[in-house]
C-alpha cells in the first residue's frame, strides 16, 4: 500500500529519532548531538552521531547515514513501507488501513482538511487581534489592572499577545461574521458554543492567552476569569488545529533560548511561564495544567535533552512532577526537579522572594535519584515506596543509569535479598519494554505480582503479632501506640496499616475493619493482611499484663530490625568513605556505628530479659 507524501513527512517530523536508535545503540549526549558505537561496523571509539534537531544520523567511520526510515530499514532488513508501519506503531500514529485510488482520494481529503485548518488559523489570528484591541479600551480596564497587579508589564502583554474577551456572548461572533467567515467553519473553530439561540462566544469576561504552535501560529486559547466564581481557567476544546497534550505554551517564544542554553524549564501554567520569561529566565515552557503527555515530551526532545520540572509545591504538583519525569526519561531527556514550598508556584515564589532566589533553586534542583529518595519515597511504607520508585525507574532508557538508581533505592529500602533483587530487576526491564511499546504509564501485572510476592515474604512475625494485639486489645493500644515512632514501622511492608491505626487512635475513632479499609491502599496485598488480622484471635488464657509485655517485645524486635538496617547501610558508607579518603566523614560514620551497636546491644538485653 502506498502512503501520501504528506503523511510520510508528518511521521518523520513526529518521530523521536534518539528514542528509536536507542533501542539498538547505547547513546550518550555530546552537546546537541548523541554519540555511540556504530551498529553498522565494528569500532572501539564512538563515531556514530545522531542529530535529533535535524532528524538525521551519520557514522564518520563507515560513512552510513540517513533518517529514521533508513535506519530501521537497515537494522531490521525492512522495506520502506514496513519501516514506516513499524515507526508509526512505536510512536502511536494511526495509518489508513484502506488503500486509496493512487492516493488521489486521500490527497483530496488532505487538501480539504488543510483549507479548513488554514481558515481556523486565520480566524484565531483575527480573534487574537480583536481581544488585544479590547484590552486596550475602557472595557478592558479591570483586566489591565489585574495584569498590572500580577506584575506583568505592558511589553510582556504585547509580546505574548494577551487580550480581553468582553462580558458579551456575541462580541467575537459579530466581529468574525463581519469578516465573512462561514458559520460551519466557526462551529469547528472551538471559539463558540452551540445554544438554543445559535452560536455564542465560548470566552467572555476573561483575560485571553493565545496558545501558539512551535511555528508561531495561534492554535488555541486559554481564558482566565477575573472576578467571578467560575472555573478559573477555560481552555479551547480540541479542534482540527489543536489537540490537547500536543503543544507547549511558550515554546514559540522560548525555543531559540532553549536551543542556546541547551535546557528547558517546565512549568504548569500561563502566568508561571510569563513570570519567569519576564524575569529573564527565558528557556521555559508550560504544559498548561494537564499532565505532561508523551507527545509534549517528544516535542521537547526535539529542542533539548535537559529539563528542570518546576511545578506547584503541593501534593498535586509532586504527583504531576512524577508523571512528567516518567515521560521525560522515556524520551531520553535528563530530568531534574525543583520542589517549591507548600502552596507556592513559580509565579508567586518569584513575586514574594525575587528571581535571584528562584535562580538559586534552579541550581539546587534535585536529580531524579535525589527526588526519588528525598521526596517521592520519603516517609512512605515499603510497599508504596517500591511501587512509586519502580514506576519511575522503569522509564529510564539507559540501563546502566537505571541499574545504578535501582540499586540505590533497594539499599535505601533495606532490600538485600539477592534472588529477589534479580527477579525484581528482570521485571523492571520487562516492564520498561512494555512501557516503550504502549507508552502506557500503568505498571505491568507481572511487576505488581513480583512486588506483592516480596511483600508477603517480608511480613515478619513481630509486625503481624503487634498488629493483631493493637487491633484486638484496647489496653495494648493505650500503652503501646504513644510509644511507636514513625521510624519503627516506616520500612515495614505493613507501614500503611500502622499509619492508619495511629491516625484513627489520634482522632479517637474506632479501630475497626471498616475504618481501616477506608484509608489503606486498595490492593489485594493490604486487603489480605487486614483480613488475616481481623480473623485472628487472642489467647483468652493470657492476662492483660502478658499481652502488654508481648506487644512491647514485638515493638523492640521491630526496632532491632531498624537498627540492623542502619548498621548495614552505615557499613557501606564506611567503605565508600575509606575508598575516597574522606577522613572527617569516616570519623563521623565510625561514631555513628558505635552508637548503633550500643543501641542494638541494649535492645538485645531487653529481649533476653
Amino acid at each position: 500500500m502506498l502512503y501520501p507524501n504528506y503523511l510520510i513527512e508528518e511521521i518523520r517530523n513526529r518521530t523521536d529519532l534518539v528514542n528509536i536508535i536507542s533501542r539498538y545503540v547505547s547513546l550518550k549526549r555530546r552537546g546537541s548531538n548523541w554519540v555511540g558505537l556504530c551498529p553498522f561496523h565494528n569500532e572501539k571509539t564512538p563515531s556514530f552521531c545522531v542529530n535529533p534537531q535535524k532528524g538525521i544520523y551519520k557514522c564518520f567511520g563507515c560513512g552510513k547515514g540517513g533518517n529514521v526510515f533508513t535506519f530501521l530499514m537497515e537494522m531490521e532488513n525492512l522495506n520502506f513501507v514496513d519501516a514506516l508501519k513499524e515507526i508509526a506503531r512505536i510512536e502511536g500514529i494511526e495509518l489508513p488501513t484502506q488503500p486509496s485510488e493512487k492516493n488521489e482520494e486521500a490527497l483530496k481529503k488532505h487538501e480539504t482538511h488543510k483549507k479548513l485548518k488554514d481558515e481556523i488559523i486565520r480566524m484565531n489570528q483575527l480573534a487574537t487581534e480583536f481581544w488585544e484591541d479590547q484590552l486596550s479600551k475602557n472595557e478592558g480596564r479591570k483586566a489591565r489592572e489585574y495584569l498590572a497587579n500580577r506584575g506583568i508589564s505592558s511589553s510582556t502583554v504585547k509580546l505574548f499577545r494577551i487580550g480581553y474577551a468582553l462580558d458579551n456572548r456575541t462580541a467575537l461572533l459579530s466581529f468574525l461574521k463581519s469578516q465573512g467567515f462561514d458559520e460551519e467553519i466557526m462551529r469547528e473553530s472551538g471559539l463558540f458554543v452551540v445554544s438554543e439561540r445559535g452560536l455564542l462566544d465560548r470566552f467572555y469576561h476573561r483575560i485571553m492567552f493565545p496558545i501558539f504552535d512551535k511555528d508561531g501560529k495561534v492554535v488555541a486559547f486559554g481564558g482566565r476569569v477575573i472576578d467571578r466564581h467560575e472555573p478559573k481557567y477555560l481552555n479551547s476544546p480540541e479542534t482540527p488545529v489543536y489537540v490537547k497534550g500536543h503543544h507547549l505554551y511558550g515554546l514559540f517564544h522560548s525555543k531559540d533560548e532553549i536551543r542556546r542554553k541547551k535546557i528547558a524549564i517546565l512549568v504548569e501554567g500561563y502566568l508561571d511561564l510569563i513570570s519567569l520569561y519576564q524575569s529573564g529566565i527565558k528557556p521555559v515552557v508550560a504544559n498548561l495544567g494537564t499532565a505532561l503527555s508523551d507527545e509534549q515530551a517528544r516535542l521537547l526532545a526535539g529542542f533539548t535533552r535537559r529539563v528542570i520540572v518546576s511545578y506547584d509545591g503541593d501534593n498535586a504538583g509532586i504527583k504531576a512532577a512524577k508523571r512528567a519525569i516518567q515521560m521525560l526519561l522515556s524520551r531520553n531527556i535528563e530530568a531534574k526537579v525543583i520542589v517549591l514550598p507548600e502552596g507556592a508556584d513559580p509565579d508567586t515564589f518569584i513575586r514574594q522572594h525575587g528571581v535571584k532566589r528562584y535562580r538559586e533553586s534552579l541550581k539546587k534542583a534535585y536529580s531524579c535519584q535525589e527526588f526519588l529518595l528525598n521526596v517521592v519515597i520519603k516517609n512512605k511504607g515499603l510497599a508504596e515506596a517500591l511501587e512509586e520508585s519502580l514506576s519511575i525507574i522503569r522509564a529510564y532508557t539507559d540501563d546502566l543509569r537505571k541499574r545504578e538508581i535501582f540499586d540505590s533505592v533497594l539499599l535505601h529500602l533495606g532490600i538485600r535479598d539477592i534472588q529477589y533483587q534479580r527477579e525484581l530487576w528482570n521485571q523492571v526491564k520487562k516492564s520498561r519494554e512494555q512501557f516503550r511499546e504502549s507508552r502506557n504509564l500503568a505498571e505491568s501485572d507481572s511487576l505488581k505480582e513480583t512486588i506483592q510476592s516480596y511483600l508477603r515474604s517480608r511480613l515478619t512475625k513481630a509486625e503481624r503479632r503487634l498488629l493483631e494485639l493493637l487491633y484486638h486489645n484496647e489496653n495494648v493500644r493505650h500503652f503501646i501506640l504513644p510509644q511507636i515512632e514513625k521510624e519503627d514501622y516506616n520500612k515495614l511492608v505493613t507501614a500503611s496499616i500502622f499509619e492508619t491505626i495511629l491516625k484513627l487512635y489520634d482522632e479517637e475513632k474506632e479501630i475497626s475493619l471498616e475504618n481501616l479499609l477506608e484509608f489503606i491502599p486498595e490492593d489485594d496485598w493490604h486487603t489480605d493482611i487486614l483480613a488475616m488480622i481481623h480473623l485472628s484471635e487472642l489467647d483468652p488464657e493470657k492476662s492483660e499484663d502478658e499481652m502488654l509485655d508481648e506487644a512491647r517485645r514485638c515493638l523492640f524486635r521491630l526496632r532491632s530490625m531498624v537498627i540492623e538496617n542502619k548498621i548495614q547501610e552505615n557499613d557501606q558508607l564506611l567503605r565508600l568513605a575509606e575508598q575516597s579518603g574522606d577522613k572527617s566523614r569516616l570519623q563521623a560514620l565510625v561514631q555513628e556505628q558505635i552508637k548503633l551497636n550500643r543501641l542494638r546491644a541494649d535492645i538485645e538485653k531487653f529481649l533476653q530479659s
